[in-house]
């Protein structure tokens, strides 16, 4: 353990500044000794499970990704993509869980939104996917495909006689 030994009255600092701030140190130093301490596993890692998707084994990179995720239980990029690889298996509640796991680590992801939306857009979940897409606009203002999604979502409204939540739909995407 890391001692820090400084006068209190030549600097002014109460004892317990002096104990957090050893604290914080201690742990930036076991976090460069341990790289399994980090949030996110390295590219390679991300790169393996990116490639066994893309070759068609999902199951398998999903198995490892739950794996991974008890060594970086706040890696958002694991968290997407358990939920990416569960959706395509037709697990949408796990995918759901997955994709608010990454949002509940990182409420600023976009892509956590983008692809919780197209989840719930899945499901017939309209209002929920519009949500969705909505916090995805307000991080990046500028990504054409959440507008189209919600454009396809547009055109599933039924205008004969439109459920109230159907017609809130429509309202917030003309707002």
């Amino acid at each position: 353990m890391l001692r820090l030994h400084w006068s209190t009255k030549k600097f002014n600092i109460t004892q317990n500044i002096l104990d957090e701030l050893q604290q914080r140190i201690e742990l930036v130093l076991t976090s460069k000794k341990d790289p399994r301490s980090s949030n996110e596993l390295g590219q390679k890692e991300q790169k393996r499970l990116i490639n066994l998707y893309k070759q068609g084994r999902a199951e398998e990179a999903l198995t490892q990704a739950n794996k991974l995720v008890v060594e970086y239980p706040r890696s958002i990029f694991l968290f997407n993509i358990i939920g990416v690889i569960n959706r395509q298996l037709g697990q949408f509640n796990e995918a759901i869980k997955a994709f608010s796991k990454a949002i509940d680590i990182n409420p600023k992801y976009e892509t956590a939104y983008y692809n919780l939306g197209n989840c719930f857009k899945s499901k017939g979940m309209l209002s929920e996917a519009v949500e969705s897409y909505k916090r995805e606009l307000k991080i990046n203002p500028d990504y054409k495909d959440t507008y189209n999604n919600l454009s396809i979502i547009s055109k599933d409204i039924e205008f004969t006689k439109p459920s109230k939540s159907l017609q809130n739909i429509f309202f917030t995407l003309l707002d």
